[in-house]
């Protein structure tokens, strides 16, 4: 017999009160603030009262990205045992997800760190209710290094509600015309609304991915317990903190020393095309960029138009396309070290930051068109005509039938390459080519840099008081005085007070993992 409308609030109220209780109805993503302390609360008592610690303040998510399941918010408890719990929401599995917590990560004890270490174990719980969300919590919690969890009726409504047989939900299925090899949750959940029985956890063995059931070959498959692997997760990619850009940003308008002086100036020589090429080099966020593109904007350069910038990971031949592309206009080439690594892209960089009055830039290969026999008028009506194509976006270098890139091209434009790699690292042919600085703050100057934007640093769910940054501040400043701590960044401070919100009596011994 189906149950009767239970509210959301009277449901969680019995949830907290028994530790378990009946939840039926879908949860959306709407509902996580309402959910997440009390499924913490209730996976806490039944992991044995180990008390959970909110990463980041009472309403703070987490984002990063998981393989498979793409954009994630997750809210991240910390625990009085030393281990670590996150209970997640992931977009593209909500559509068809039974429960507004999609998955769970767990860290063993004294493995999560503010360097955002890959989980020890993760479950998926896309197909589950909150009775089996908090039962499962709580057992990986208790032991993290557990790879199979066996669930049975005990996972399920505590018998409030009759547990249906295999072959009750195939007939059912089939009396609905869905396809046996492609059942969503979203049907069985159907059939749990129309029937008022639960589908029998050996379903769960017939997974096909997440959210999906393969029930066409259920063959002699009972409706007893169903024992499910657990998932060692690969590694996680975190975006830079959002306030860490931000705090950053505002550091590097304080006014700086003749050093930050000196990188502007060089940076609108080359802006204004007095000089070809700029090296910046130095530590990651003492304010390299914000200053090189402080000095394009006063020099009036529209980006796309006057200059592009280039992020992140670069192969070689990307590098020479790029170089191509934007033959007469600045390019600034920022955090991408992985150039120096390669023989082919030094030698293209080192040709582009050439002083030399004409700097030629050459690729002999099978896939570049041999044009060095053609004349100056003929090369540059080659050039103009792949240069139209690529930026319609009707060429393809995978186009066997594609005009192939030059083999060799003038540049004429400016490049500004921005690394965090050391003066003293950098190779001293590329040096040599062009005008060189070296910007590094040292440690006082950094804190000084923090303390004086602090106010303006909100991270987490936006309660840190200004006690609570001082305190943070003045820990950072003591550890690094007692070589405890490496190099401060805004990053450092940043994920510091997020520990420190979580209220977490231990906070200050998770700080010397904080990167710095």
């Amino acid at each position: 017999m189906a149950l009767g409308f239970v509210s959301f609030n009277e449901r969680m109220e019995v949830l907290e009160k028994n530790d378990l209780g009946l939840v039926t109805e879908a949860f959306s993503k709407k509902d996580l603030d309402v959910i997440i302390p009390k499924v913490a609360k209730v996976v806490a008592r039944l992991a044995g009262n180990d008390e959970l610690f909110r990463y980041g303040g009472g309403s703070y998510y987490q984002k990063f990205k998981k393989a498979g399941s793409g954009a994630v918010v997750g809210a991240l408890f910390l625990t009085q045992s030393k281990k670590a719990i996150r209970f997640n929401w992931e977009a593209t599995i909500q559509k068809e997800s039974s429960s507004a917590i999609t998955s769970i990560d767990v860290w063993s004890k004294d493995e999560w760190n503010l360097g955002y270490p890959k989980p020890t174990v993760s479950f998926h719980t896309d197909d589950m209710n909150i009775v089996q969300i908090c039962k499962i919590a709580a057992k990986l919690l208790k032991k993290p290094d557990v790879r199979t969890v066996v669930l049975d009726e005990s996972f399920l409504s505590e018998g409030k509600r009759n547990l249906a047989s295999v072959e009750q939900v195939i007939n059912y299925l089939n009396s609905k015309n869905i396809k046996l090899n492609a059942v969503r949750n979203a049907d069985l959940s159907t059939f749990v609304k129309d029937v008022g029985m639960d589908w029998p956890p050996s379903i769960r063995s017939m997974k096909a991915g997440r959210g999906i059931f393969n029930l066409s070959n259920v063959g002699n498959l009972g409706s007893g317990p169903a024992e499910l692997a657990i998932v060692i997760p690969p590694q996680e990619q975190h975006p830079t903190h959002t306030h860490v850009v931000s705090a950053t940003a505002a550091a590097r308008k304080i006014p700086v020393e003749t050093l930050f002086t000196d990188l502007l100036d060089l940076s609108t020589l080359v802006a204004k095309k007095v000089r070809p090429s700029l090296l910046v080099t130095g530590g990651a966020g003492t304010g390299k960029t914000y200053t090189v593109m402080q000095s394009i904007a006063k020099a009036g350069l529209k980006e796309k138009e006057d200059y592009l910038v280039v992020k992140g990971k670069t192969s070689t031949f990307g590098l020479y396309e790029t170089l191509f592309l934007y033959h007469d206009k600045l390019v600034i080439f920022d955090d991408c070290d992985d150039v120096f690594s390669n023989g082919d892209s030094r030698n293209i960089l080192k040709a582009a930051l050439d002083s030399y009055d004409k700097r030629v830039i050459g690729w002999n290969s099978k896939i570049t068109m041999n044009t060095s026999g053609m004349s100056d008028t003929e090369k540059e009506a080659y050039d103009a005509s792949l240069r139209q194509a690529i930026l319609s976006g009707s060429w393809s270098s995978g186009d066997k039938d594609a005009q192939k890139m030059p083999s060799e091209f003038e540049f004429k434009g400016g490049v500004i390459f921005i690394s965090n790699i050391q003066k003293d690292k950098m190779e001293q042919a590329i040096i040599s080519r062009s005008l060189t600085i070296d910007v590094t703050l040292s440690r006082d100057e950094m804190f000084e840099r923090i303390e004086l934007i602090m106010d303006d640093i909100n991270p987490g769910d936006g309660s840190a008081d200004k006690t609570m940054k001082v305190e943070v501040l003045e820990y950072l400043k003591e550890a690094s005085d007692a070589g405890d701590m490496g190099y401060p960044s805004m990053r450092t401070f940043v994920a510091g007070l997020e520990v420190r919100m979580s209220g977490l009596p231990r906070w200050k011994e998770l700080l010397k993992y904080t990167g710095g």
